[in-house]
C-alpha cells in the first residue's frame, strides 16, 4: 500500500510560479532552478510573452517550453493557459514553471491552480514574486 502512495506522489508535478519583473529576470530564475535538477528530469515551463532579447530557455528532449501571448493568464489568457497546461501535464513533467508578467494576478492564478481539479496533478512548491 505504501508503494502505491509513493508512486502516486511521484506522478504529481511540482509547480513553481514566477511573477513580475522583466521576462529576462523570470527566465533566469527558471533556468537556474531547472539547472539544479538532473538532466534526465522532465521539466516544463509556460512563459507569458516573448523574451526581451535572446531566450535563456530553449526546449530540448527533457525541457518543454511553451510561450503564451501577453495577457493576464487568470483572466483573458485563461483559456490559452488551461489548454497548454493540460497538454504539458499529459507528459507528466516532474517540474512545471509558470511565469507571468503581472504579480497582481498571482493570488488568483495560485487559487485556480490549487483548485480540486488540479490537486491530483500539481503541488505548489514555491512562488517567486519579483518587484
Amino acid at each position: 500500500m505504501a508503494s502505491v502512495a509513493s508512486e502516486a506522489a511521484n506522478l504529481i508535478t511540482q509547480l513553481t510560479l514566477v511573477a513580475g519583473g522583466q521576462s529576462a529576470q523570470r527566465e533566469a530564475i527558471i533556468a537556474e532552478e531547472m539547472a539544479s535538477h538532473p538532466a534526465a528530469v522532465l521539466q516544463a515551463a509556460i512563459l507569458e510573452g516573448l523574451p526581451s532579447g535572446a531566450a535563456s530557455l530553449e526546449p530540448n528532449e527533457h525541457r518543454l517550453i511553451v510561450r503564451i501571448a501577453p495577457g493576464c493568464l487568470c483572466c483573458i489568457g485563461h483559456l490559452a493557459l488551461t489548454v497548454n497546461l493540460h497538454r504539458l501535464l499529459r507528459h507528466r513533467p516532474q517540474q512545471l514553471y509558470i511565469a507571468l508578467n503581472d504579480p497582481q494576478h498571482l493570488t488568483r492564478l495560485r487559487e485556480q491552480l490549487c483548485a480540486p481539479e488540479y490537486a491530483a496533478h500539481l503541488h505548489l512548491l514555491r512562488v517567486h514574486a519579483l518587484p
